[in-house]
C-alpha cells in the first residue's frame, strides 16, 4: 500500500484542549474602555454584511430548506 502526503496543510494549529467549558466566556461583552472594542465592532458589522450578502445570493428553495435544518 501506498501512503500519500496530504496535498494540503493546516492553516493553523490546533490549539491544546484544556477541558474549559466554553460558557465561561458568556456573555461575552466588551468594556467601553477596551482597546480592542472599536476593532472587533467593525469586524463583527463586516461578518454580519458578508452573511446578509451571502444570504442574499442563495437561491430561495435552497435558503429554504437551509432554515428548517
Amino acid at each position: 500500500m501506498v501512503r500519500h502526503k496530504p496535498d494540503k496543510k493546516p492553516d493553523v494549529k490546533a490549539a491544546e484542549d484544556r477541558g474549559e467549558r466554553a460558557t465561561l466566556m458568556e456573555p461575552l461583552v466588551l468594556g467601553e474602555g477596551s482597546r480592542h472594542r472599536a476593532e472587533l465592532t467593525d469586524l463583527a458589522l463586516n461578518l454580519a454584511q458578508r452573511s446578509a450578502g451571502f444570504r442574499r445570493s442563495l437561491p430561495a428553495s435552497l435558503a429554504r430548506v437551509l432554515a428548517r435544518s
